[in-house]
Order: C-alpha cells, then structure tokens, then sequence
C-alpha cells in the first residue's frame, strides 16, 4: 500500500508541538499508540482508526490521538465530515497544523471567511508544516472567492479550481453550485453524483436529497 509523502511531515511536526500530558494512559495504552502510528505512517488508515479510536476516551485532552484520528477519516469513505469535527476540536484548543488542514476543509466547503481566519491563526504560530508561500496562496484564493458576487466572477474562480484538480470533490461540488445557478438542474445532480462517488459525505448526500 502507497504511504503518503506528506504524513511524515506532519507527524514530525505534531510530535514537535505535543504537550497535552497523557491522562490515564499506562503501558498498554502507549503501546496501541505505537501500532496506531506505525499504521497510519504504512498508510493503513482503516486499521490504525479502528486503535485511535479505542484510545480516545482515554484522554480526551490528548490532541494527538485526535489529530491522528482525523488523518485517517479524511482518507476513509464517509469519514471526512467526522474529520471535520476532530480537526475543529484540535483546532480550538490550538493544535498548530489542525488550524491549518481545518482551514482548507472550511475553503472546500465555501465558508471562505472561516479559511481566511483560520489561515491567518496559523501564520502567526511556530514550528509550522507548511510553508508561508502556500499560506499566503490559500488565504489569496479563499478572499477572491469570497468577493465573486456575480456569475461571471465565480464561474471564472471555479474554472481556476477546476484546471488544478478537476475530480477532487470539493471542485465538483463548486461546479454543481454553478450549475445550478445556471439553472442547469441535470448538471447538478450529475456533479454531486460524481462528487459523492469519489468522496461520499453527508453534506453532499443533503444536497444530493435536496435536489432530487
């Protein structure tokens, strides 16, 4: 199985900024932690979950198991609303890189005012995974979709997006909202079918209920 490029960084970064002390955990809890990260660095996202789950009523404070929790169920089917939710929680209490992936689930999901601060929060932190070249990319992107009022303006945004990743899902779902301000009703469906297939999230299904 592929092991992802980027993990490594990021799990080098978050055990540079951990400082949650781990309440209740004893030998055999940290034990399930090593196999948990040593899973979810070979890439076996639905194994290692299945350990991070099990810990995290553990210690709820320990952002880690969180934040780990989270780098598997954005890559399981279905799991990337609860993703969501566990970045939010890091996030909130300050975990520096969750501010950061948390921004960019808020983007995919047009709450562009919420990247943008989100963005902003993490430039402003240390010891940070990504550098301010791509920050500063993200958080330009976010504030020209945010001020597309018109048509034209947004279709020209989504056109960008579209040339970058055209089957990621979160562009396909930005294509279905322009479809349906055309009043392209078969488009949309068929872009939210298509978005839905590749990452199936509760939020799409909703719009999928909606426009059927």
């Amino acid at each position: 199985m592929k092991r992802s490029l980027t993990l490594p960084i990021l799990l080098t970064a978050v055990l540079a900024q951990t400082v949650n002390a781990q309440q209740n955990y004893k030998r055999a809890h940290n034990n399930m932690l090593d196999d948990a990260k040593a899973l979810l660095a070979e890439g076996q996202y639905l194994e290692a979950s299945k350990i991070y789950k099990k810990l995290l009523p553990v210690d709820t404070n320990f952002l880690e198991v969180y934040y780990e929790m989270a780098q598997c169920e954005k890559r399981l089917p279905g799991q990337r609303d609860r993703a969501t939710l566990h970045l939010r929680k890091c996030a909130d209490a300050g975990h520096t890189e969750a501010m950061y992936e948390l921004g960019v689930a808020y983007h995919q999901q047009a709450r562009f005012d919420e990247s943008i601060g989100l963005m902003e929060r993490y430039k402003h932190t240390f010891e940070r995974a990504v550098a301010d070249a791509e920050v500063d990319r993200r958080i330009a992107m976010a504030r020209t979709l945010s001020t597309a009022r018109d048509k034209e303006a947004f279709e020209a945004q989504v056109k960008v997006l579209r040339e970058m990743q055209p089957e990621h899902p979160d562009v396909l779902s930005l294509e279905a909202s322009l479809a349906k301000m055309k009043g392209n009703n078969d488009e949309v469906l068929a872009k939210l079918e298509k978005a839905y297939a590749v990452a199936p999230t509760t939020a799409t299904l909703q719009n999928l209920a909606v426009e059927k």
